[in-house]
């Protein structure tokens, strides 16, 4: 009888590349919720959410397994879009409209 090696059933690791790859169409499809909710820019969205992803990879990519950094990573994004989305219409409720004041300075 012949003995063969065990080999242990390694997993490569996901890069994040390959993780950019599989989220970009759902940071997408966020990034264009966000934005007709609280009237944002959805690109500043979606780099908001980009940065999110590679923040949860760099923080959990070496600790837990693919599937389970998929879930916290869809956890980061959401709520970073919606801190940011929600952050930016407060500010930009605040802002005084030029018109208004171009108008007031010809009265």
């Amino acid at each position: 009888m012949k003995k063969e090696k065990l080999v242990p059933n390694i997993v490569k690791p996901i890069t994040l590349e390959e993780l950019y790859l599989k989220e970009k169409d759902r940071i997408k499809k966020l990034a264009r919720h966000y934005s007709r909710i609280f009237k944002v820019e959805q690109e500043d969205l979606f780099q908001e959410g980009v940065l999110a992803l590679a923040e949860s990879y760099a923080r959990y990519a070496d600790k837990i397994p693919e599937d389970e950094l998929l879930k916290v990573s869809n956890t980061v994004i959401n709520r970073m879009m919606y801190r940011y989305a929600k952050k930016e219409n407060k500010r930009k409720s605040k802002e005084f409209p030029m018109e208004y004041l171009n108008e007031k300075q010809k009265d």
